[in-house]
């Protein structure tokens, strides 16, 4: 018996109680419940709703795929999600930078290290032997400079006046050459850790050449 036929009977003998007699008066005053005529069975779907209660909502069609939208006058355009980019190398990696910068800090000696350290690595390898070759002929300058002067005060140190400007001379050649060095040390680690070959005159194409950045010139059989 379904839940429908019960309320019915129910509701049948209430009414009957009440014509009567038998019914109390609290029975009498009670409203007659509203039952619901018609309720839809657990298992029904959207689909099988009337055409009121189908959504609003637009069916759907398979992903969609999102366009790029154009770049602003003078701008590059924008990167979306799943598309391939594409890059492009600029300058040299910060491992690459810093220890290229190690390579001039010392002078010669830390270019030699850098030399053994970072042979695999042609950028390293450039500068450190561009601050070898440099600051090696520096030290080795600045050391016959000590040299010859000392010689040549010897020399001199029997003409009064010649002994003094032989003395100047050697300071002033001393103080140009070590200025000139100093400059260009600040030059080499500001180019360096800008990730670019900056060649000194003369020592940087050696060091280009040996390092394999540029290739030696053929040598031609006459």
């Amino acid at each position: 018996m379904s839940w429908e036929q019960n309320s019915y009977r129910e509701s049948s003998s209430a009414q009957h109680m009440y014509e009567s007699g038998y019914a109390s008066e609290a029975e009498r005053l009670q409203p007659e419940p509203i039952y619901q005529s018609h309720v839809p069975p657990m298992d029904q779907t959207m689909r099988d709703l009337p055409p009121s209660h189908e959504s609003s909502r637009p069916a759907f069609d398979g992903p969609q795929v999102m366009q790029p939208l154009p770049p602003p006058a003078g701008q590059q355009g924008y990167v979306l999600y799943g598309w391939q980019p594409v890059f492009m190398k600029v300058g040299e990696s910060s491992g690459s930078r810093f220890a290229a910068v190690l390579s001039y800090l010392g002078g010669w000696f830390s270019g030699l290290l850098l030399l053994f350290f970072g042979f695999e690595n042609k950028y390293v390898r450039f500068h450190a032997l561009q601050s070898l070759l440099f600051f090696g002929f520096l030290n080795i300058a600045d050391f016959f400079m000590f040299v010859f002067g000392g010689f040549g005060l010897r020399i001199w140190s029997h003409v009064p006046y010649a002994h003094g400007f032989f003395a100047l001379g050697i300071f002033l050649a001393f103080l140009l050459i070590n200025v000139v060095a100093f400059v260009g040390w600040l030059l080499c680690i500001a180019m360096a850790a800008s990730g670019k070959y900056y060649k000194i005159p003369i020592f940087g194409h050696f060091a280009a050449r040996l390092s394999g950045v540029e290739p030696s010139p053929v040598p031609t059989v006459k």
